[in-house]
């Protein structure tokens, strides 16, 4: 039983977070980063606990090119969202 959850890495030393959509796998084990799918509820969730320890100097959404503008603009925005919630006063 590995334990990868949060309170492992919350630790003041992770200062970039890398977001992507998730699928599940074939085995429905494991999750999968889907650079095709926007972030989910949960995945922006664990974005919202990462940012509040003001460590993150830096967030990367990671979306392939077929992603159409509107969806990635979107994605975008609700990162900002967040980020403004959090009071990062840097969010662009």
């Amino acid at each position: 039983n590995i334990d990868f959850g949060l309170d492992k890495i919350l630790n003041g030393r992770v200062v970039e977070a890398h977001l992507s959509g998730i699928r599940e796998s074939h085995s429905g084990e494991f999750w999968h980063d889907a650079h095709s799918l926007s972030p989910n509820k949960e995945t922006l969730s664990i974005l919202e606990k990462l940012i509040s320890k003001k460590t993150i100097k830096a967030i990367t959404l990671e979306q392939e090119l077929s992603v159409p503008e509107d969806i990635f603009i979107s994605d975008l925005k609700n990162i900002h969202e967040i980020t403004g919630k959090i009071g990062l006063t840097n969010a662009k």
